[in-house]
């Protein structure tokens, strides 16, 4: 006889409506990320640092209602999906289109290395509780969203009227 699937109320059920959930809002911003030439891309940067920062904070408190986290965590989701279709577009803007895939496999090889700091989350839930780390990632995100408008956009800017900008290294883009 074959295996039936797992009831929806059972907690492998509701997992997996959550990991659908996820992967759907997840999709979706990054189609939703794609239409940015109204806003800006800086704008929309700030717009998804903010609204994720603010749905951390809202996670934070409102974490014990399981609808609530759902919808909370879908919001997040949909947050993150800015980085995948702005991040690489805005650095072809800014340091020029001839090194576009080697910034690009920079900006993938800082996603992966910032998975280093997860032992750091860790030893700051033992020492101040999930709290703090949430309280981190959304003082985190509130300071991306300035350096996205305060930053990122004049930057943009002088890279558009042609002056030339150095990179960390001092080296100016061509």
């Amino acid at each position: 006889m074959a295996k039936e699937s797992e009831p929806p109320h059972s907690p492998a059920g509701r997992w997996g409506q959550l990991v659908l959930g996820v992967l759907c809002m997840v999709m979706i911003a990054n189609l939703q990320y794609g239409w940015t030439h109204h806003l800006g891309r800086e704008r929309t940067m700030f717009g998804a640092f903010l609204l994720e920062g603010v749905g951390i904070l809202l996670l934070l408190r409102f974490a014990h209602n399981p609808t609530i986290f759902v919808v909370l965590s879908g919001l997040v989701f949909f947050a993150w999906g800015e980085i995948y279709s702005l991040f690489p577009a805005t650095c072809a803007d800014v340091f020029g289109k001839k090194y576009c895939t080697t910034i690009y496999g920079l900006l993938y090889t800082a996603k992966g290395t910032a998975s280093l700091l997860v032992p750091l989350s860790s030893y700051l839930s033992q020492r101040s509780g999930w709290s703090a780390v949430f309280m981190t990632a959304a003082a985190l995100d509130f300071s991306a969203a300035a350096l996205a408008i305060f930053v990122l956009r004049p930057a943009r800017a002088r890279a558009a009227s042609g002056v030339l900008i150095p990179d960390a290294m001092g080296i100016t883009r061509v």
